[in-house]
Order: structure tokens, then C-alpha cells, then sequence
């Protein structure tokens, strides 16, 4: 009867065995996959750096060109106000030739 339980028992640690070799494979490969995640995510983690330091700059142009875009608008209805004199108007001999 013992003889019995002992076969059992030495297949049963023989298939641990095979199953804890199996398990540690695994857990080496999901170690390696681990650390190389680890790396990407490092390298991201500097790539979102440098963007956000990007748009904040891009931020500041923004704000700077609309700035200047609202000062040009300004400008132009300004310019648009003032009547402009042809060069030519104090030169008009035929009005047939305005530009002449």
C-alpha cells in the first residue's frame, strides 16, 4: 500500500517539478519584458518633457502672434480710414490715362 502512495506521490513531484521549471521560464521572460517596458517608459516619460516644455513655448508664440495679429488688425482699419491720394492725381493731365 505504501509502495502505492510513494509511485503517486514521486509522479505527483515530478509534475510539480515540470510545472515550477515551466513557471520559472516564464516569470524570467516576464522579467525581461518587465525591464524593457521599464526603459520605454522612462524614454517616454522624457518625450512628454520636451513636449510640454514645446507647448508651452508654442503657448507664449500664440499669444505673442496674436498680439501682433490684433495690432495689425488695427492697422489695416486705420489705414483703411485714411484716404489714400493716388501718386498720380497731382500729375493728371488726360483722365483718359489716369495712371500716367
Amino acid at each position: 500500500m505504501n509502495s502505492r502512495v510513494n509511485r503517486a506521490n514521486s509522479r505527483v513531484n515530478r509534475a510539480n517539478s515540470r510545472v515550477n521549471r515551466a513557471n520559472s521560464r516564464v516569470n524570467r521572460a516576464n522579467s525581461r519584458v518587465n525591464r524593457a517596458n521599464s526603459r520605454v517608459n522612462r524614454a517616454n516619460s522624457r518625450v512628454n518633457r520636451a513636449n510640454s516644455r514645446v507647448n508651452g513655448m508654442n503657448s507664449r508664440v500664440n499669444r505673442a502672434n496674436s498680439r501682433v495679429n490684433r495690432a495689425n488688425s488695427r492697422v489695416n482699419r486705420a489705414n483703411s480710414r485714411v484716404k489714400q491720394k493716388k501718386y498720380s492725381d497731382h500729375y493728371i493731365k488726360d483722365r483718359r490715362f489716369p495712371y500716367l
